[in-house]
C-alpha cells in the first residue's frame, strides 16, 4: 500500500505543477497569436523567439546557480585568469589566500553538483530536495532559451534561500571529524580575513567617493542626470 501510494505522488506532483501553469500559459498565447514569435514585435528587443546561444550555456548557468551559495572568489578580483594572478601578485599578503580560497570556491559548487547522485542521507527528504533543486535549475535553463538576455547569475538570485538549504544538506553528507571541522573553521576564517584586506583595496578603485561630486550636486538639485543616464532605450 505504501509503495503504490508513493508511486501515486510520484506522477501526480508534476502533473499538477503543469496543470498549474497551464492558466499563464494561456494568457500568452494570444500575443503570440497576433504578433508572431519574431523578436522585432517585442519591445525593446528584451524577448526573442528562441536564443540557440542561451542553449548552449547549460553548464554555465549550473555553475552559476550552484556558486550562488558558495565562496565564489575569482570573479570578484579580476574578468580573466591573467587580472586574477596579476592582482594576487600585487598583494602579496593576499596571495596564499587568494589561491586557496578560490580552490575552495571552485571546488564547492562541484561537490553540492555531484551530490545530485548520493542516494541515501540521515536528515529527511533528501530525494525531494535533490528533486526540487534539479527541477528549478532546468527551470532557470529552459527560461533563458526565450529571452535576449545573458544568463546572469544576478537574474536568479531568488533561489539563494533554497540553494543554502540544499547546500546544507550536501556538507552533512561529509564526515564529521575533528579535521573537518577544523578545515571548514579555517576556511571560513580565511574567508573573513581576505575580505578584510580586501574591502579597502576595492574601495580605492570603485568606492562611491571616487565619484561623490556629481552625487552631492544630482541629491542637491534633485536631476538624477547629473548622476548617470539610464541605458539607451530602457523603459524603466
Amino acid at each position: 500500500m505504501g509503495s503504490r501510494c508513493n508511486k501515486d505522488r510520484t506522477w501526480k506532483a508534476p502533473l499538477g505543477f503543469f496543470l498549474g501553469a497551464l492558466p499563464t500559459l494561456g494568457l500568452v498565447i494570444p500575443t503570440w497569436l497576433q504578433d508572431g514569435l519574431n523578436p522585432g514585435h517585442v519591445a525593446a528587443g528584451f524577448l526573442v523567439s528562441f536564443n540557440l546561444n542561451n542553449v548552449a550555456e547549460g553548464l554555465t548557468v549550473l555553475a552559476r546557480y550552484l556558486s550562488l551559495v558558495c565562496f565564489e572568489l575569482l570573479r570578484f578580483i579580476g574578468p580573466g585568469t591573467h587580472e586574477r594572478w596579476e592582482f594576487l601578485k600585487a598583494h602579496p599578503l593576499l596571495f596564499i589566500p587568494g589561491l586557496i580560497l578560490s580552490i575552495g570556491g571552485i571546488a564547492q559548487p562541484i561537490a553540492l553538483a555531484f551530490a545530485v547522485f548520493h542516494k541515501k542521507h540521515v536528515l529527511k527528504d533528501w530525494e525531494a530536495m535533490k528533486g526540487l533543486i534539479v527541477a528549478c535549475y532546468l527551470m532557470v535553463w529552459v527560461s533563458f532559451w526565450f529571452i535576449s538576455k545573458l544568463p546572469l547569475a544576478h537574474i536568479y538570485m531568488v533561489f539563494y534561500p533554497m540553494l543554502m538549504v540544499y547546500s546544507i544538506y550536501v556538507w552533512n553528507l561529509f564526515p564529521r571529524n575533528k579535521l573537518s571541522s577544523r578545515t571548514a573553521k579555517a576556511f571560513v576564517l580565511l574567508g573573513l580575513f581576505f575580505m578584510l584586506f580586501y574591502a579597502p583595496i576595492l574601495a580605492q578603485k570603485d568606492g562611491l567617493s571616487l565619484n561623490r561630486d556629481p552625487l552631492v550636486r544630482a541629491l542637491q538639485q534633485k536631476n538624477y542626470h547629473l548622476a548617470g543616464e539610464r541605458r539607451p532605450g530602457s523603459l524603466y
